[in-house]
């Protein structure tokens, strides 16, 4: 793994990080937008189990306060 990628990927644990304590506060639009960028980056870097995991935890996030949103297929 090239240096560029490693330190992408720490910034992507960083803003995990940064998730969960948006989700704490229950700060519903900035954990959907988190989410989105997120999810974003992991299918860039050809992870889309991380971005999935990232979209369902968002889903349901925002069905546990009242977002509806839809259920995962």
């Amino acid at each position: 793994m090239t240096g560029g990628k490693r330190a992408k990927l720490a910034r992507l644990g960083q803003t995990e990080a940064l998730a969960d304590r948006v989700e704490a506060k229950g700060m519903l639009i900035t954990v959907s937008m988190l989410a989105a960028v997120q999810s974003e980056a992991y299918l860039l870097i050809d992870r889309p189990d991380d971005a999935q995991r990232i979209a369902i935890r968002a889903a349901e996030f925002s069905r546990e306060h009242g977002a509806g949103g839809t259920k995962p297929k």
